[in-house]
């Protein structure tokens, strides 16, 4: 558990740095000195992810009320947020730097995260993965046949934090291929050996990438040599 005093110097354990990088991606930290709001919120829309995964990791940190709750988004569906109300809490997080206001193109991968331990560097990735990553397969077309690759994408409009996790996924032997597409700025791994790396070193822990993952079209294709084609590895896969 956390001190929850400026006294003590926050030590970036794995669970405090996965919250890090979820609160950097599907999350806002709001802090109203004037009305006494301080509060830290979390959506998603799978509910078990907040049930099993975002919820009981607060709990671990802070020895506050952690609720979580469904909303309904604007056009009418439903989503989940996890939020807890603390100012101490949120001190904490400031003090890692975390934006308390639009964070969108402000917001910096912490100091401290690249100097902690390598399993709190994963989960740090974790974090921004599960809230800003997906799993898909790709296609490639040619004359005779359409090839199949699994691929783990991330986007964010905050070119600094693509290219942090960029600089972090290469300490694990990963080495994303990077994009830019109008303000947006992205990351992909392609290829069957490079993602099933991706998934062995880092992985996931939101339950629906984990299955989307697991599920991929493409892991029960049969592979051909692409050398020169694109970034996948050139082992035929039988």
């Amino acid at each position: 558990m956390i001190q929850m005093t400026s006294k003590h110097k926050t030590a970036i354990t794995p669970i405090f740095a996965y919250t890090l990088g979820l609160i950097g991606g599907d999350g806002t930290i709001t802090e109203n000195p004037k009305t006494g709001e301080y509060r830290i919120s979390v959506i998603d829309c799978c509910l078990e992810f907040h049930q099993n995964i975002i919820k009981p990791r607060f709990e671990k940190l802070f020895p506050v009320k952690i609720v979580t709750s469904s909303i309904k988004t604007k056009k009418g569906g439903t989503t989940y947020r996890t939020r807890l109300c603390s100012k101490q809490v949120v001190e904490i997080y400031k003090k890692m730097e975390i934006p308390t206001k639009n964070k969108t193109f402000c917001m910096k991968t912490p100091k401290p995260i690249f100097n902690s331990s390598k399993n709190s560097i994963k989960e740090y990735i974790k974090g921004w993965m599960d809230s800003e990553g997906w799993v898909t397969n790709k296609k490639v077309k040619k004359p005779n046949k359409t090839y199949i690759y699994p691929r783990i994408g991330f986007q964010v409009s905050n070119k600094q934090i693509r290219d942090d996790i960029v600089i972090l996924l290469q300490r694990f032997g990963v080495n994303p291929s990077v994009w830019k597409y109008k303000n947006m700025y992205g990351l992909q791994i392609i290829g069957f050996d490079k993602v099933r790396k991706y998934l062995k070193q880092i992985g996931f822990n939101h339950p629906d990438k984990i299955l989307k993952a697991r599920n991929l079209q493409a892991w029960n294709q049969t592979r051909p040599t692409m050398t020169g084609t694109m970034r996948c590895d050139s082992v035929r896969k039988s």
